[in-house]
């Protein structure tokens, strides 16, 4: 806004002018800042009924003129710059609060002594950004302190726009990473066209939830629980999504479904009956594989109590199970008679507490175990019979505590006591008692075996005479008579634990032998080679230098590689060409037995200040004991077409040879003086020529 005043205007011309104005303007004289004229609205910020109040005012630090006296500083500043000041915003006192005016000044037209000054009330508009900061600043610390992963994307390019920390633990991707990606990125590749299609069905301002899948960085998929809104963010149609990993629940549910059909299936397989019923004996529900076995149709029964379809006896017997099983919170068993047209069969119901004081009664017909028992009990004879005849002790204990109940004859026999004095023995007294044949170690077993897992040890026992001698033992779970029982079968192993400790001397003798014509090899070769061959174990080769080459031997041009390799190393470290050549023809041997005739061949070179070490390793099956003089010291012997000279070629050239054979595979060690003349030996090398 620009007010130009022409010379011929008076001050009641501009008050017309500036009444006609809806911002507070009023024009002041430069440089006293009197106010020449003013309109209602500036009135009002000055604290003033109407402008006539404050025209002729000047303004400075002694006039208290509502919002004026805080605009003075900008209004001196546009007075020493000839009436111009740029919008500048000002926060000002008025009746005790606080207001934001926006100022501006110009001069006034073609009169060099006035200007013109606006003032534009921001105050709600201040407020009302405040306010949206805050509420901003809100949201944001939602979204990233919320405990469940969140992400916004764009709606049209698909790009994530922001994410939380929970997001980028959930996905495994960095925050710079996942920004540089699109939403359809973390999606597995046959669930994109479904969420694609859904996102673009879904309707701005819809919500869009469900459970969908994510994928993570690592490949690995979860199930989200996905809520996601329509919002504007940073000027874009985006999406702010709350995506709860529910895999774990998703998989439970799954476990359920299929426990739950597995269930189903079993419950329709099984022969049992499934009564579901109330403390008063009302039946509920029922499951059964086969309604034929029913005693009434379900139509005639379901609703009803049990006391108004079952004959009395049959009835007594659930209703007092129902009560102790409500009372005792516990599993109860009980057994009742049914009859039917061929006679009357006997049923036994479990009884098991459930929710809300109800009961699951699950029935089975055991009226052919019942006369199948009743056929044991008469067969009593004939088991004792066979009990006795069997060859090994057998002894009957109580699963409970231990207690020997029944032996059999050559458990008699073979400890030495009589039927009667066994009901009062332990089987401490039946053991060595000592460490680990005692009663405490005893009883261990026999809990074991009590809680259904059979066991079979060897067992240092004693007789009544106290003989000792092992006895092996095979302890188990038997139902006898109708009664739980704990079976110990004892047979005498005196004879085979001899055997197997001759064998085991035996054996010691052989390894023995072993041992002491594998020492005479190694000594004889190591004193006729004058201390040049060492025969050892691989771990006892020592390992002198640096490495400076690995080539695998397992293709041709490997062994051209190591030749060129290693005559390259020999003449940087020094070596004549004379050297060089009798290290190469020794390595070559060596390198040429590995390749033809073992298998992951592999060559390693050190270097030492005063040496350099070739080492060939193989998987080979290695050189037979007897083998070894012959092979090591005889030219020409071989157990094999073309090994020929090897050995004694080998050490014939290196200064040092290290073997370690075995079933395992050899490991050859060449050692070589980069100057043999500092180490000359005329001894050893008067006995290789003589050799």
């Amino acid at each position: 806004m620009r007010f130009v005043m022409a010379a011929a205007v008076n001050v009641e011309d501009l008050v017309g002018i500036l009444g006609q104005v809806p911002l507070a303007v009023c024009a002041l004289e430069i440089p006293s800042l009197r106010i020449l004229a003013a309109n209602q609205a500036l009135a009002s910020l000055a604290a003033a009924g109407n402008p006539a109040e404050i025209v002729g005012v000047t303004l400075s630090e002694e006039v208290q003129r509502g919002v004026l006296s805080d605009l003075l500083p900008p209004l001196r500043e546009a007075a020493a710059a000839g009436g111009n000041l740029p919008p500048r915003e000002v926060h000002a006192q008025l009746g005790g609060e606080s207001r934001d005016l926006l100022v501006q000044c110009h001069p006034l037209g073609l009169h060099a002594g006035a200007m013109v000054a606006i003032l534009t009330e921001v105050t709600t508009q201040r407020q009302m950004e405040r306010a949206l900061c805050e509420r901003e600043h809100q949201y944001r610390a939602l979204f990233e302190e919320n405990p469940y992963p969140m992400y916004i994307y764009d709606q049209e390019t698909l790009a994530f726009l922001a994410a939380n920390d929970a997001m980028l633990r959930q996905s495994g991707y960095s925050r710079d990473e996942l920004l540089s990606m699109t939403v359809k990125e973390i999606w597995p590749p046959e669930d994109a066209p479904a969420f694609l299609e859904s996102e673009r069905q879904n309707q701005p301002g819809k919500v869009m939830a469900g459970v969908w899948r994510h994928r993570r960085k690592d490949g690995s998929t979860l199930y989200v629980d996905l809520f996601a809104h329509s919002i504007i963010y940073q000027g874009r149609a985006a999406r702010v999504v709350l995506a709860h990993d529910v895999t774990e629940r998703i998989e439970a549910e799954e476990r359920l479904k299929l426990t739950t059909s597995e269930l189903s299936a079993i419950f329709q397989a099984l022969p049992d009956l499934y009564f579901r019923l109330k403390a008063d004996g009302t039946i509920l529900d029922y499951r059964a594989g086969h309604e034929a076995s029913l005693y009434l149709p379900p139509s005639e029964f379901k609703g009803r109590r049990v006391q108004d379809v079952l004959p009395p006896p049959a009835a007594c017997h659930i209703l007092k199970g129902i009560e102790r099983t409500s009372r005792e919170h516990a599993l109860t068993t009980v057994e009742y008679p049914l009859p039917n047209e061929t006679g009357t069969r006997i049923f036994e119901a479990r009884l098991v507490p459930v929710l809300d004081g109800q009961v699951v009664a699950i029935a089975r017909d055991i009226t052919e175990s019942r006369e199948a028992e009743e056929r044991l009990r008469t067969s009593e004879i004939n088991y004792r019979s066979i009990f006795d005849a069997v060859n090994d002790a057998i002894l009957v204990h109580d699963p409970a505590t231990g207690r020997i109940l029944d032996v059999n004859r050559k458990m008699r026999e073979m400890y030495g006591y009589t039927t009667e004095e066994t009901r009062a023995l332990t089987i401490g007294d039946l053991s060595a008692n000592e460490e680990p044949y005692t009663l405490s170690r005893a009883l261990e077993w026999v809990h074991r075996a009590a809680q259904g897992e059979p066991q079979l040890f060897e067992w240092l026992a004693k007789d009544r005479s106290g003989r000792r001698f092992w006895v092996e033992v095979n302890l188990k779970r038997a139902t006898i008579g109708g009664e739980e029982r704990l079976l110990a079968v004892v047979r005498d192993i005196t004879e085979r634990k001899r055997a197997i400790q001759e064998v085991e001397a035996a054996h010691q003798r052989m390894r023995r032998g072993e041992d002491e014509r594998k020492r005479f090899y190694r000594e004889m070769i190591r004193a006729v080679t004058h201390d040049k061959l060492h025969l050892v174990d691989a771990h006892e080769i020592p390992t002198v230098g640096q490495l400076v080459l690995s080539v695998p031997l397992d293709q041709p041009d490997h062994y051209a590689r190591l030749r060129d390799e290693l005559r390259q190393i020999a003449q940087k470290a020094g070596m004549t060409p004379e050297t060089t050549s009798d290290l190469l023809m020794a390595a070559g041997e060596a390198a040429t037995n590995a390749i033809k005739h073992a298998t992951c061949s592999e060559s390693t070179i050190y270097l030492a200040p005063d040496r350099i070490i070739v080492r060939v390793s193989d998987r080979g099956s290695g050189i037979q004991p007897e083998d070894l003089p012959g092979a090591l010291l005889l030219p020409g012997f071989s157990t094999r077409v073309s090994l020929g000279m090897g050995y004694t070629i080998m050490l014939r050239l290196a200064d040092r040879v290290w073997l370690a054979t075995s079933a395992e595979g050899t490991v050859v060690q060449l050692e070589k003086w980069i100057h043999p003349e500092d180490h000359q030996e005329p001894a050893l090398t008067s006995a290789l020529e003589k050799m």
